[in-house]
């Protein structure tokens, strides 16, 4: 993403949150807003990490969308852990998370390893794609605050969000390709 472009998204992205993190939950069948509306700050935050020190605008509102990201989270949690009559359990320590994220990342390098000679030649690959996306997405984001907290964390971090970059990318060139050659059928 461009610095224009995430400049001129993020206030969509942030009216679209504040809508979702005033409301609650009321049944599993709602429950999909809160995760498309988590999965869609996720993406943002996760293409304008780099873009935020650029302009004060963009960084604060990253610093909004990450504070209505833990709001919206909450609230899910909330919901699912009363529809099974438990509790909310405390915050993790710190340093719980950091091992955490750094197994969850190794995990995920695996899978980098994977989908590393991928080259998607249809719509329907293009769209198994988009989950390993969400999850590198998710990690990237989440790990965000950790950073220089583990030197392990950071390499999995980076090789990551590296690797989600360049997949994001393949993946709208092979979009663009199949779109143009779906034109190109119909002639």
């Amino acid at each position: 993403m461009q610095l224009h472009e995430a400049v001129r998204d993020g206030p969509s992205y942030l009216r679209n949150a504040q809508d979702i993190a005033q409301r609650s939950p009321v049944n599993v069948d709602t429950l999909y807003m809160w995760d498309n509306q988590v999965s869609a700050i996720e993406l943002f935050l996760a293409s304008t990490e780099d873009l935020a020190g650029q302009n004060p605008d963009l960084a604060k509102t990253r610093t909004e969308l990450f504070q209505l990201k833990k709001q919206i989270e909450g609230k899910v949690l909330e919901f699912e852990l009363k529809q099974e009559n438990q509790e909310i359990p405390p915050e993790p320590a710190e340093a719980d998370v950091v091992e955490d994220m750094t197994a969850y990342g190794q995990e995920l390098l695996g899978i980098v390893k994977q989908l590393r000679g991928v080259k998607a030649t249809s719509f329907k690959e293009l769209q198994e794609l988009e989950e390993p996306l969400q999850q590198f997405a998710n990690f990237v984001v989440d790990t965000e605050p950790l950073k220089g907290k583990s030197p392990k964390l950071d390499q999995f971090r980076n090789a990551v969000k590296k690797f989600r970059a360049e997949l994001d990318e393949r993946c709208k060139a092979a979009l663009k390709e199949l779109q143009s050659k779906e034109v190109d059928d119909e002639d």
